[in-house]
């Protein structure tokens, strides 16, 4: 094992110790991992207090490890194991823990600001508040007066943390897109100004948490609690908020999807217009615009909308079977239970959207030819269509890069050539689906820009 130490050490505060000589760490990690495995000769490793500042720790298997109060910044954690592990108080600023294995581990109090998360597992970890102590002359202090968790600009993205402690933390403009974060306790934390778009955060207590400026959209907040919580300025566009109480929440500026009235004027006459410029090639009438606006239950068979921008808007309950929807934007829009059985759908965005339980059954989700032989492929990247029957859908060409395909019946969908790279297929039926050059695969590295 290869343990990179830094160039300039960083000079020791006075409570921490001078980290244990390379070849010395070096047996101490392979003892620990002897010890991880329960086997003849392992040791656990304990290195408390200890400045371990500038390691590379990739990929080994540190589980309980006792790194309490430790000097861990710029520590490369990617892809090890620490589930367990006790970090109380540690501080892990600039640390790497891509890919980390951190379930159950002992966060309270840590310091992980601008750390790398990404992708990690915290599931079940303590990230609570905590008060690190240590003693001089028989008495105890305070190792640092600061004793909540602090996570502030923290690459948090794709992070596994269910279930996860985090009351009080200090969160504020943390990357937490597409986290986990179902059933976790946010009670009173800092999220201002933090990135939560496309997170799970159903059944997760925000209670007085200041979330102002938050990016939300597409997050899932079924059965949130957001007692007392701060929400000004954030955005809860596309987000699902099913049995969610947001009366005693602060909402000034809070941008939510709008009632029909807010367009001013009847919305046929927005129709009309857009059937005119598409009719005129754009010459006469005006392209529809109802993104962010509550449409559920309209009855829009057969209607003409392609082109049209219908991002964030909620569609659920409607009825777009038929339908000629080319090229329109329909990301981060809420479709489930829609009816969009034969509909025309070639070139659309769907990236983000959630199509939960939608009849596509015979839908046409191919590219859209354009002036110029070009062909636009339609994008359902990162969809979510859970249980949804794509039944004789046609799909050839579609980005479906991480989409949510659980459950999904795609018998006889034609799949030819479509990004499916890190897409969810469990439970899907594919009997008499064509495959034939689709691209499968698990997401990219934690590492890599997707």
């Amino acid at each position: 094992m290869e343990l990179i130490l830094p160039a300039r050490p960083e000079a020791a505060a006075p409570e921490f110790r001078a980290a244990p000589r390379a070849d010395r760490l070096v047996q101490m990690v392979l003892a620990h991992e002897r010890f991880a495995r329960n086997e003849p000769g392992g040791l656990r490793l304990v290195l408390k207090f200890h400045d371990l500042s500038g390691l590379a720790l990739t990929g080994r298997r540190l589980a309980g490890v006792d790194l309490t109060g430790a000097r861990l910044r710029r520590v490369d954690f990617g892809g090890a194991d620490l589930s367990g592990a006790l970090l109380f108080g540690a501080d892990l600023r600039g640390a790497r823990l891509d890919g980390a294995r951190l379930a159950g581990a002992d966060l309270r109090g840590a310091d992980l600001r601008r750390s790398r998360i990404r992708d990690a597992d915290l599931s079940g970890a303590d990230l609570r508040e905590g008060s690190l102590f240590s003693s001089a002359g028989g008495d105890l202090h305070a190792a640092r007066a600061e004793t909540r968790t602090q996570a502030d600009r923290a690459a948090l993205g794709g992070t596994r943390l269910h279930g996860a402690r985090l009351r009080r933390g200090a969160f504020g403009r943390a990357d937490l897109r597409d986290a986990d974060l179902a059933g976790s306790d946010f009670s009173g934390a800092d999220l201002s100004a933090a990135d939560l778009g496309g997170s799970n955060l159903a059944g997760t207590n925000f209670t007085g948490a200041r979330l102002a400026g938050a990016q939300m959209e597409g997050a899932i907040l079924n059965r949130a609690n957001l007692s007392r919580a701060d929400l000004s300025g954030a955005s809860l566009l596309g987000a699902l908020v099913d049995d969610v109480r947001l009366d005693t929440a602060r909402m000034t500026g809070t941008e939510r999807t709008r009632g029909l009235e807010t367009l001013g004027r009847d919305v046929r006459e927005v129709f009309h217009a857009h059937a005119r410029w598409i009719d005129s090639d754009g010459r006469d009438g005006e392209r529809a615009n109802l993104s962010g606006l509550d449409l559920r239950g309209l009855d829009l068979r057969a209607i003409n909308l392609s082109a049209a921008v219908l991002r964030h808007a909620d569609l659920r309950g409607s009825n777009l079977a038929e339908a000629r929807l080319m090229m329109a934007d329909l990301q981060l829009a809420d479709l489930r239970g829609v009816r969009l059985r034969d509909a025309d759908m070639r070139g659309a965005s769907l990236e983000r959207a959630t199509l939960v339980e939608t009849d596509l059954s015979g839908v046409a989700l191919g590219p859209m030819q354009l002036r110029g032989a070009m062909d636009w492929p339609a994008n359902l990247r990162m969809a979510r269509l859970a249980g949804a029957r794509l039944v004789r859908a046609r799909l050839p060409g579609a980005c479906m890069f991480g989409a949510d395909l659980t459950n999904c019946a795609l018998d006889g969908a034609v799949l030819t050539g479509a990004d499916l790279t890190g897409a969810m297929l469990e439970g899907a039926w594919l009997a008499g689906a064509d495959l034939a050059g689709a691209v499968l695969g698990p997401m990219p590295d934690a590492g890599e820009d997707s």
